[in-house]
This record gives structure tokens, C-alpha cells and sequence, in this order.
């Protein structure tokens, strides 16, 4: 396949998972988003630049007793350094705190584009373990996992973030160790 058509499958692919949850982009916080974002001020200080942000983060990790601040309750780093990224993302964009109009946006469409690529790994590693199956299954049965109903919660709850991260990842893990991540 040329690399073309697979740049045209990935676009497609980010594409229809966008408008696929496009209602959910500015849903409010529910359920632990509460909890683990809207007012969890850790996540929501200001950015004192990279070497502070480093800092802060070296403390978090560095001290594990849960009863220090509310960011260690349920803490699950990579989880947190992608709300982190969030909440930077969402200050460039005029938004300084969770109550602004617009703070679930970023998160929101941080998780839908994870979807989309979940998606484009499963494409991959489908072609990956069935090379002769031809593109259409894979982005039939790709197609499939996008639009999957099972997948809503994981993609519309901002907390649902772990989910989708892990399958992202893991789905990196099968795409390398069948060999399709050359």
C-alpha cells in the first residue's frame, strides 16, 4: 500500500472519531472528572516555566503518601501528565480555570483523538497479521472498534482517559512485537 492511501486512512480515521464524539467535546465534567481535574488545583496552577513544571513533578512522584494532596488519590502519572498537558493547552487557549466556558474541550478532544489513533493501530496491526486480508478488512474491522458502542464511556468521560491511554499503548506493544512497527 502506498504511503499515500495510509496517510489518507490515518486522516480518516482522526477524522471520523472527531465527528463521531463531536457532541461530547463540550460536555461538562461528570462523574471523577470532578474529582481528578475540576477542582483538583494541582493540575490547574499556573506555568511557571519547564523547569518548575519539572520540579513539581518531581515532587509528586518522589513523594507517595497520599494524604499530602488530593493528586496522589487514584494517581496515575502518565494519566496526569496527559491532564497537565490539557490544562496548558487549554491556557493558550484564553481558558484559566475549569469553571471557564470551554475547559472540558481540550480533554474532551484529547481523548478523541487517542480513540482515532487506537483505531489507526488496530488498521496497522490487522495489516500487520493479515497481510494478504487486503486494506478493506482492516479498515472494515478497524471501522468497527471506532464506532464500537463499548468504546463511549472510555471516550466521553474525561476520566476515561487510563482507558484509552492503555489501549493506545497496548495496541503499540502487539503492532511491535508482531513485527508490523517497521
Amino acid at each position: 500500500m502506498k504511503w499515500q492511501m495510509r496517510v489518507l486512512i490515518a486522516l480518516g480515521f482522526l477524522c471520523s472519531a472527531v465527528l463521531l464524539y463531536l457532541p461530547v467535546l463540550d460536555g461538562d465534567w461528570v462523574f471523577d472528572d470532578v474529582r481528578l481535574i475540576s477542582t483538583n488545583d494541582w493540575l490547574w496552577r499556573s506555568f511557571d516555566g519547564p523547569t518548575d513544571e519539572i520540579n513539581d513533578w518531581i515532587q509528586v512522584l518522589s513523594q507517595p503518601d497520599p494524604s499530602v494532596d488530593e493528586v496522589r488519590i487514584g494517581f496515575r502519572p502518565l494519566r496526569f501528565i496527559s491532564y497537565r498537558i490539557d490544562v496548558l493547552h487549554a491556557a493558550m487557549w484564553g481558558i484559566d480555570g475549569p469553571h471557564h466556558s470551554g475547559a472540558t474541550i481540550p480533554f474532551h478532544l484529547h481523548n478523541v483523538l487517542l480513540h482515532g489513533i487506537a483505531a489507526l493501530l488496530l488498521f496497522c496491526l490487522i495489516q500487520a497479521i493479515f497481510p494478504k486480508g487486503g486494506w478493506k478488512l482492516s479498515v472494515m474491522l478497524a471501522a468497527v472498534f471506532l464506532v464500537h458502542l463499548v468504546q463511549t464511556e472510555a471516550v466521553a468521560w474525561i476520566s476515561g482517559r487510563r482507558d484509552v491511554l492503555f489501549g493506545v499503548f497496548y495496541l503499540s506493544a502487539l503492532l511491535v512485537a508482531v513485527g508490523g512497527g517497521e
